[in-house]
């Protein structure tokens, strides 16, 4: 079989083994008090006297990242996870381990102990974490007898589990889930948009499969709770390092806000409340790069190829009345942020941009026309570094809770959103006797109200194979559609493959 679509395996039981930190750095531990008093008394300075604890003050939410703390305050949207099949060649206890390598990471990327308080507030503000216990944040499940077990069914459960810190308690707004079948692990990252994007991510899962290969030079700390790095600062947010200039144009047209049109089709009209539906769809090796060498052949990326063949899936899957439809696309603006940025900083640093597809004048070579179109876009907001973009708009929403609010019961504009995170690095010739190695991966995200009714989530993992995560809304898009989709587009992009190849670590078997 050419593709697995969904997924099956990963069998039963839990395991809760002590969990064990790493320092690698001298640290000062003693949490400072909060000394910007000019400030709003923030929600968390009232909890209940005998659990209070000092955390640091940070820095405000840039505009980009309010925008991620509101719609989840709201309900709209939750969160992002990234997904990596990872294979070991030892045995042992996988938590220890795990926390070991966290410790460190930990304290090479010190967004992972920055959390936003002040939610209902506009800006919202990071403080730090004093401490981390990794057993709140860390669940280890050995699956291997269990037969009803499915990895999309998991990811949909995380997609429907929002960040809420706790009454006196402020938690982190990421966790890891590891479920183990054998020498085969699904460890999947479930964070909160606010922190950091997909591209971030990829980072955090990279870093981590050195760190739990070599976890040697990590000393253990008892109990699972780890100091932060107290003083460290955040990433800046996006808006304090790039322009985002708009044109008066742009602006004036994210004001209007113009009616969708009867013949644009986006699923039912935006609601509340949201639950997450979410499957996958798999591609072999041999499909994937008929995918790249189709796009290359055709002068496109494989993200201008994916938009085009989402488009026309969609198309045959809706009624013929409907003649357009707009597909969004997240692009990263991290290109343009050094030497603020590195490739190797964790933080959110993305914007979006909009293509019209329609469904007539139908031709044999409408799908890559459309790739092209696609691509000449992609090549335009690159150009453009961030000018005329929704991101950029988004300091002018001075009230950003009413801002969404106003679009609840009003037509969508976009019927899909895609986001592709690309290809992850090559292992290293370091990495190549690590005993646990990432194969493949993927990537999914919650449903949002507010946005396409469809979001498709695209990365392409060690092993040459991409993997597409399908999130939407219950009641809003139906099952049965999405469906549709997914078989329409194995059809536009296996048509040249013939057999399959092996599963994916044998944690996602082909049905």
């Amino acid at each position: 079989m050419s593709a697995s679509t969904g997924d099956s395996g990963l069998r039963g039981g839990s395991s809760k083994p002590q969990c064990y930190a790493g320092i690698t750095a001298d640290l000062d531990l003693e949490p400072v008090l909060l000394l910007r008093l000019s400030l709003p008394r923030p929600e968390w300075m009232d909890m209940d006297k005998k659990t209070e604890t000092s955390y640091h003050d940070l820095r405000p939410l840039g505009p980009l990242e309010q925008y991620s703390v509101t719609r989840s305050q709201l309900g709209i949207y939750l969160n992002v996870c990234l997904t990596a099949f990872i294979s070991r060649q030892t045995a042992g206890h996988l938590k220890p381990r795990l926390c070991r390598a966290l410790a460190a990471l930990i304290l090479r990327h010190p967004v992972l102990s920055a959390v936003p308080v002040d939610l209902d507030s506009q800006p919202s503000r990071f403080v730090r974490l004093p401490t981390i216990d990794l057993d709140t944040v860390v669940t280890v499940r050995d699956v291997a007898e269990d037969e009803e077990f499915s990895l999309d069914t998991a990811l949909e459960a995380q997609h429907n589990e929002p960040f809420v810190h706790r009454p006196g308690e402020l938690i982190p707004f990421w966790r890891v889930l590891a479920f183990e079948n054998g020498a085969d692990i699904a460890l999947t990252l479930c964070f909160h948009h606010s922190l950091f994007d997909g591209k971030s991510a990829v980072v955090f899962l990279e870093d981590l499969g050195v760190l739990l290969s070599d976890p040697s030079e990590h000393t253990s700390l008892a109990e699972g709770v780890i100091p932060t790095p107290i003083y460290a600062p955040l990433p800046p947010a996006l808006e304090s390092i790039l322009e985002l200039p708009l044109s008066n144009a742009f602006v004036a047209k994210q004001k209007e806000e113009p009616e969708v049109e009867a013949h644009v089709w986006s699923a039912r009209a935006q609601s509340l409340p949201v639950r997450t539906r979410f499957s996958s769809l798999h591609l072999s090796s041999r499909a994937s790069k008929t995918i790249v060498n189709q796009s290359k052949q055709h002068g496109v990326s494989v993200t201008a190829t994916l938009m085009s063949c989402l488009a026309s899936s969609i198309f045959a899957a809706i009624p013929e009345e409907y003649s357009t439809i707009q597909g969004d696309c997240a692009v990263s603006l991290r290109p343009f942020l050094g030497p603020h940025v590195t490739e190797r900083d964790m933080g959110c640093w993305v914007a979006a941009f909009s293509e019209t597809y329609h469904r007539y004048p139908c031709s044999e070579d409408l799908l890559w026309e459309n790739a092209q179109r696609t691509k000449a876009t992609i090549d335009k907001v690159m150009r453009n570094k961030g000018k005329d973009t929704g991101t950029g708009y988004l300091r002018h929403v001075s009230d950003m809770r009413a801002w969404f609010l106003q679009k609840i019961g009003r037509k969508r504009a976009a019927a899909f959103e895609l986001s592709n995170l690309g290809v992850l690095a090559p292992r290293t010739d370091a990495e190549s006797t690590n005993d646990y190695e990432i194969q493949g991966v993927l990537f999914s995200q919650s449903a949002s109200a507010c946005s396409g009714a469809l979001k498709v989530s695209a990365v392409t993992g060690r092993d040459g194979r991409i993997s597409i995560g399908f999130g939407w809304q219950e009641g809003i898009v139906e099952d049965e559609l999405v469906s549709s989709v997914k078989e329409n587009l194995e059809e536009l992009i296996l048509f040249e493959e013939t057999t399959g190849d092996s599963d994916r670590a044998k944690v996602i078997p082909v049905p």
